[in-house]
């Protein structure tokens, strides 16, 4: 178990999770994502951080519209407009 998270390395998908994240049965770190947009609310190992896990229009990727929101989770509202 070279992450010790439990799991043996012959059954870990994720042999490289860093030993302090939260993994599922197979080894692979836990990520929420209740929008459905495959961007978590945990950033790190679980990629770029959601910042509105409510809203799939709203994640990393998102083109920013101008709508008073930060679409792409820059920290930014309406850049470009």
């Amino acid at each position: 178990d070279s992450d010790n998270d439990c799991i043996p390395d012959n059954e870990d998908q994720c042999p490289d999770t860093e030993p302090e994240v939260e993994v599922d049965e197979e080894g692979c770190p836990e990520c929420t994502d209740n929008d459905g947009d495959n961007y978590s609310t945990e950033g790190g190992e679980c990629g770029p951080v959601d910042c509105n896990d409510a809203d799939n229009s709203i994640n990393p990727a998102a083109a920013e519209i101008c709508d008073g929101l930060d679409n792409k989770c820059d920290d930014v509202k309406d850049e470009g407009f």
